[in-house]
């Protein structure tokens, strides 16, 4: 029971800790922030970046109270967004304005879907549990 309830936490904090953003595109790219479930994220810091020069920030600003974050692209290409949440958590990803204009309405990022995020979990702890009971096995076998 206890080791259901460790795998319980595991996949709960793992989950829990995502997040995603959606955009749109009316003129002014709009993106909203927001936690795997379903909290916004709200009043982080943000940066943008022209695709002519990734290194200085062409914006830089917190998000709304909801979430939202906006900015009006002056070129083509590829524009950078970092946001980071106070509690170490961020994205960092890019917003393709032909790809964007290509697609109608809201555009929901090409991010692993929960099922390949589990997987990719529980290839992290399960190995690394059976790790741990071996070092415990071996220690107690070897006690003096």
């Amino acid at each position: 029971m206890r080791y259901l309830f460790t795998v319980l936490l595991w996949f709960s904090l793992c989950l829990s800790h995502d997040i995603l953003y959606s955009l749109e595109r009316d003129g002014a790219v709009v993106i909203r922030v927001y936690f795997a479930d379903g909290t916004e994220v709200a009043h982080a810091p943000y940066e943008v970046y022209a695709p002519s020069d990734q290194r200085i920030p062409w914006q830089k600003g917190r998000t709304d109270r909801m979430g939202y974050l906006s900015f009006y692209p002056t070129q083509e290409g590829r524009w950078r967004v970092k946001v980071m949440e106070e509690g170490g958590h961020g994205l960092d990803f890019t917003v393709d304005m032909a790809e964007l204009r290509r697609s109608a309405g809201t555009k929901k990022p090409s991010d692993y879907p929960t099922h390949i995020r589990l997987l990719t979990y529980s290839g992290l702890f399960f190995p690394s549990m059976l790790l741990l009971y071996l070092v415990s096995k071996a220690l107690r076998r070897y006690r003096l």
